[in-house]
């Protein structure tokens, strides 16, 4: 069965970090940001953490549907060496059925 509480800690973490990965880099060294990244920053920043949010918010409803996204989300997580392959895997063995 699906740890859907596991699932729900982990996407509110991955959400929140890329939230604050993407958002901070234009703060923090302004003139290192491109005039094209002070408009895509927000937007990737905005697409993953709200992705990642409603798939935590659909595993906390116990969605099946969110169980697939978790999943999805993990495969395309576990290239992404090393902190992507532990989440990935974590995703991975927590959304099997």
């Amino acid at each position: 069965m699906a740890n859907f509480k596991t699932l729900v800690r982990t996407h509110c973490w991955i959400g929140g970090l890329s939230v604050l990965t993407f958002s901070s880099i234009p703060l923090i060294d302004p003139s290192s940001v491109t005039e094209s990244g002070k408009v895509a920053l927000p937007l990737v920043a905005t697409f993953f953490g709200t992705l990642h949010f409603s798939i935590a918010l659909g595993c906390n409803k116990k969605l099946n549907g969110a169980r697939l996204a978790s999943k999805v989300c993990s495969f395309m997580l576990i290239p992404l060496f090393p902190v992507g392959t532990i989440l990935g895997i974590i995703l991975f063995e927590n959304s099997k059925k």
